[in-house]
This record gives structure tokens, sequence and C-alpha cells, in this order.
């Protein structure tokens, strides 16, 4: 597979057609090589925060893009690995990470966004609503269902589900290298004022909500007002302009 890989930290937004994530046999090389330090890490890490989890997740190991299509061979690894990685700055070049994310989009053309809950991994941002893509998201033949992914997320971080949200076809793929956020654009019929109030509710029932504040964006303006994540703004910037 010919590798499109970026030099520095590029950004760019590039819709989608198809997405084919495969998983691939073997382990990941970092994982290995920095085994003492990701379980150093890991100790830490656990010992501040008791609700990590150490499941599994994917890394990137070679993509690329073509005719409108991403195709990508993925390695699966532990999340304490993935944590080392990423608090250490990606010191190790040469990988990605792909992750599914979502544009829930007010019939009346407001963005929903919402701030990370303390102790995750995006904490102090505003984000779209999306996670990791998990094992349950591997079918039988190899490939990761990013759309499955984020319509597993959307309902668990916001309570909307397929009865209200209709996902178009096809993706956004918002790149912050080494970030490759893999986004679902949900219409939902319900305005923008409909969307917060249903949002809002959901999670104020929850005893351990992972969003919090949700707000409308309506305008590309708007963006530059809330500490979003560079893959939210890039798609909120698509979307509402």
């Amino acid at each position: 597979m010919a590798v499109l890989r970026p030099r520095g930290k590029r950004l760019e937004m590039v819709e989608l057609d198809a997405c084919r994530l495969r998983l691939t046999a073997g382990n990941w090389d970092y994982a290995s090589r920095h085994a003492d330090a990701i379980a150093e890490n890991w100790r830490t890490a656990c010992a501040a925060n008791d609700k990590l989890f150490n499941g599994d997740v994917f890394i990137v190991v070679e993509w690329r893009l073509a005719a409108g299509n991403l195709e990508a061979s993925v390695v699966q690894t532990k999340f304490a690995a993935y944590l080392h990685w990423r608090e250490t700055g990606f010191r190790d070049g040469g990988y990605d990470e792909a992750f599914a994310t979502t544009a829930v989009l007010a019939s009346d053309g407001g963005m929903l966004v919402a701030r990370a809950v303390d102790g995750t991994l995006n904490e102090g941002h505003y984000v779209s609503p999306g996670g990791l893509i998990d094992r349950r998201d591997v079918g039988a033949d190899g490939l990761l269902d990013p759309a499955g992914a984020a319509v597993r997320e959307l309902a668990e971080e916001t309570g909307l589900s397929l009865s209200i949200a209709t996902r178009r076809p096809g993706y956004l793929l918002a790149r912050d290298a080494p970030y490759l956020a893999i986004a679902s654009i949900f219409d939902v019929a319900a305005t923008s004022d409909e969307l917060l109030a249903r949002v809002e509710e959901f999670i104020t029932g929850r005893d351990e909500p992972e969003l919090l504040e949700p707000m409308i964006i309506r305008r590309g303006r708007e963006l530059d007002r809330l500490p979003l994540t560079t893959p939210a703004r890039l798609i909120g910037a698509h979307l509402l302009d």
C-alpha cells in the first residue's frame, strides 16, 4: 500500500465516499519497544484516575487516499500503549490514530458540540460526539466500522439514535497529524433549540455523563469563541460556511 503521510502538522479536510480500515496481524512495534515505560506510565495514570480501562484500540500503520476513498492498515494494541504514545508527544513517527467522530446537524443548520468531562483525553475542550474505534467495531471480514462506532458513541454520549438522526452517506476526514478523525454526518429531525433541549435532558439524567455543556454553533465565525479540538473546528468550518 502506498502511504500518503504529509510531513509536519498539516491540517486538511477531505470528503470521502468510502473508508476501509483493515485489521492486520501482528503487534504494534512501539508497544514492544517501550513496554517497561508503558507499564510505569499506566500505573501512574491509574493512580490519578481509577476509571481508566486498558481496552483494545487500533493504530494506523499505513494509509492512503485515492479518488475519495481512505484505505488503511491498522494493528491492535492496548489503551495503555496508546496513552504512553500520546502523552510522550507521539515521539515515534510513522503512525496515526484513527477515531470515529460526528457532525450532528439540526434541521435549521446548527451543529452540536459539548465539553468533554474532566479526566478524559479531551478534557478542557469542546468536541463533537465520538470516540476511539474498539473491538466491537471489527467485522468478521477484519474491517473496522467507523460508521457503526459513530452511531454507538452518539447514543452513549447524547442519547440520539437513528430514530431521529439520519446518517448521510460517506464521511468527512479531518486530519490533524497524527490524528485521522473520520466523521459521520447526522441530520437530526429537530430544530437547534429542540436538539439542544433533548441532549441537555439526556446529560442531566446521567450519573456519569461523558459530555457536559452542550451548545449549538450556527455560524463558522462562532468556532473561534470556544476551545474546540482541531477536528471539531475543521468539521465545523467545512459545514457551517
